[in-house]
């Protein structure tokens, strides 16, 4: 998988993990994993691990921990540290390609649109739908 979707892809997955996996906590682990499943919450722990390994060449942390010890604001602020982490430790590529092509991540990433500040989730199929988002908007039937 090449660098900018393996990045997209993982960055969404990512997101909604965030507070937890920086948490790492016991507390913090039990909780994500009875919001999100255990397989799936598995998945992003062992992603975050791959993206935390320190570098071989450089022994840098490949996710530097300081500029996401709160989360991100948006998914570019995301996409851009897991790039950088990728770039630093490209050792983790190949592992981290063969993780977010699981069945499980590639779902969940179907199941949770996270794009911006009025994020929409839709939990199947809404082809054919009309999904209309703002502020003080009024359908009528």
């Amino acid at each position: 998988m090449e660098i900018i979707e393996l990045t997209d892809n993982l960055s969404k997955f990512l997101l909604p993990f965030l507070p937890y996996l920086i948490k790492a906590t016991e507390k913090a682990s039990e909780e994500a994993g009875k919001q999100f499943g255990k397989m799936t919450w598995n998945k992003a722990k062992k992603a975050w691990q791959l993206l935390t390994l320190k570098s071989k060449r450089s022994n840098k942390t490949s996710l530097e921990i300081e500029p996401i010890s709160s989360t991100p604001r948006s998914l570019d602020e995301l996409k851009k540290l897991v790039e950088d982490s990728i770039k630093l430790n490209p050792e983790i590529q190949s592992k981290l390609s063969e993780l977010v092509s699981s069945a499980i991540i590639q779902n969940f990433i179907k199941n949770v649109n996270v794009q911006n500040s009025q994020n929409i989730s839709i939990g199947g199929d809404a082809s054919g739908s009309v999904i209309i988002t703002g502020n003080q908007n009024i359908v009528k039937k």
